[in-house]
């Protein structure tokens, strides 16, 4: 199995990296013309950024990176960035002087608006049909959550239609790692496996991966109740072209 390229791994975390240093140096700018002698909308501004970097880096860690202990790295990275985006904040004031609770509201709404920013990018780049998402989607839903193994899936089945199998195999195993007890989504990756299994002449392997895809979406029918699989299968086409496969 190929490892990730650089972007791929690395880009999650310096992503948040280089927003929360750009947000925090621009709010920073702009406080100091809107509010320049009032330290409390600075500590203001600097608590909305420490909030917006943990938030930000506490979610930048896959097991691509940080294994079985991505979850805690990330959190790391999220104390991290609070500190880095409060640091970069702060400034002092020569000559303090507290003019209402405008200027704090003001500082505090400029540190939190990159937060509210960042949350609102996310979830327009959700998505739920790995197979129907467009390539740059996924990918820049992968960037700035790259614990959601559906964009991972939909970067291997993207690297599959391209023949890239090495490299769909390596995305495939980031999203098991992420999702390994989803009955309908096992059965996504496994009907990828087999798909690639297939293309390699590998008919053994493919046809037994395959089955076990049948399996789990039949698992997964019995738990949801849903007993129609007429529909809910995906023949891998390298199976049937290479190996003959058809239902019966």
């Amino acid at each position: 199995m190929s490892p990730l390229p650089w972007d791929e791994r690395w880009l999650p975390v310096v992503l948040p990296v280089l927003v929360i240093a750009i947000a925090a140096l621009g709010v920073r700018s702009l406080l100091a013309r809107l509010a320049p002698n009032d330290q409390r909308a600075v500590l203001a501004s600097a608590l909305g950024l420490a909030l917006f970097g943990g938030l930000a880096g506490h979610d930048a860690l896959g097991p691509d990176i940080g294994g079985a202990s991505h979850v805690g790295l990330g959190w790391a990275l999220g104390g991290f960035l609070a500190l880095v985006g409060a640091g970069l904040a702060m400034r002092r004031v020569e000559e303090p002087d507290a003019s209402g609770i405008a200027p704090v509201v003001l500082g505090f709404a400029m540190g939190i608006a990159p937060a509210v920013a960042w949350v609102a990018a996310e979830q327009a780049l959700a998505f739920e049909s790995p197979r129907e998402v467009s390539e740059s989607r996924a990918q820049w839903r992968r960037r700035m959550a790259p614990n959601d193994p559906q964009a991972w899936l939909a970067l291997a089945l993207v690297a599959r239609s391209r023949e890239e199998n090495d490299h769909a195999m390596a995305m495939a195993a980031v999203a098991e790692a992420l999702e390994p007890d989803d009955d309908r989504f096992q059965a996504e990756l496994l009907e990828l496996r087999s798909d690639v299994a297939a293309s390699r002449g590998e008919c053994d392997e493919a046809r037994a991966l395959f089955d076990e895809a049948l399996a789990a979406r039949a698992r997964a029918a019995i738990e949801d109740l849903d007993l129609d699989l007429s529909q809910s299968y995906r023949l891998p086409r390298a199976l049937a072209a290479e190996c003959g496969w058809a239902p019966q």
